[in-house]
Formats: C-alpha cells, sequence, structure tokens
C-alpha cells in the first residue's frame, strides 16, 4: 500500500518508521509514518494518515512540514516532501491538499490509490530554504 509507493520514492536503501515521536527542545512532534532514504537521494517524507480528514489536520500538517529540520536536524541532507492519506474527506479539503504540494492519496481496506493529478508537482522542502 503506502509503502510501495514510499519504496519507489526512496530508492532501494531506505527507512520507514511509523508511529514515530520526537521530542526536541521542550517541544514534541508525531508522525504516522516517517521514510527516508539511505543513499545518495537524500530524499525523505512525512505522511499523515487521517479516516475523516478536517481543517486542523491540514494546519497540523503545515506546522509538521515547516518545521521538518528543526525536529530532525540530523536529516538537514534530505529534501522532503509531504502526503495525506485519508478515508474520507471533503473536495475542499483534498484541493487544500494538493494546493499544499503534497500528495494525496485514499485509503480503505486492502487499498490505497493516489489521488493527485498526474501532472502534480510535489512541493519540496529543504534545509537550505528555510
Amino acid at each position: 500500500m503506502i509503502e510501495s509507493h514510499l519504496r519507489e520514492s526512496l530508492g532501494r536503501d531506505y527507512f520507514i518508521a511509523p508511529g514515530v515521536q520526537v521530542r526536541k527542545d521542550g517541544r514534541e512532534e508525531e508522525y504516522d509514518i516517517l521514510a527516508c532514504s539511505n543513499d545518495s537521494i537524500d530524499r525523505g517524507m512525512i505522511v499523515e494518515i487521517k479516516s475523516n480528514l478536517r481543517k486542523e489536520d491540514i494546519a497540523r500538517m503545515k506546522r509538521k512540514m515547516d518545521d521538518v529540520f528543526q525536529m530532525l536536524p540530523e536529516h538537514r541532507n534530505k529534501t522532503f516532501q509531504g502526503m495525506i492519506a485519508c478515508v474520507s474527506g471533503t473536495a475542499d479539503l483534498k484541493q487544500q491538499v494538493l494546493e499544499n504540494g503534497w500528495y494525496l492519496a485514499h485509503i480503505g481496506e486492502d487499498l490505497f490509490e493516489l489521488e493527485t493529478p498526474e501532472n502534480f508537482v510535489a512541493r519540496t522542502y529543504s534545509a537550505t530554504a528555510e
């Protein structure tokens, strides 16, 4: 499902960690899935999984993506992208996910389907752009 898409994005050497909790400088953050390459690709992805996508989920994802290098400074050499995978959500909220430059996926029983348009270009976050 999600893992196969991440494998394609990250190359042959990677790690995929579900339920990652990070505490840094008195702040705490939880990532549903944190995936990073371990080779020359130097790419990472943060995946948030939601049963019912809400407006506050988008705001939370924006904060996570904007703060990724403060919370995970050991990955400053990587570029990151984001993905929200949800069971349900309004068309407006799904459009907001795409407008933020994150991948959008529908998840269901034994189903994972990207809902990003063919011409979609994901936003890339890098430490040098901070």
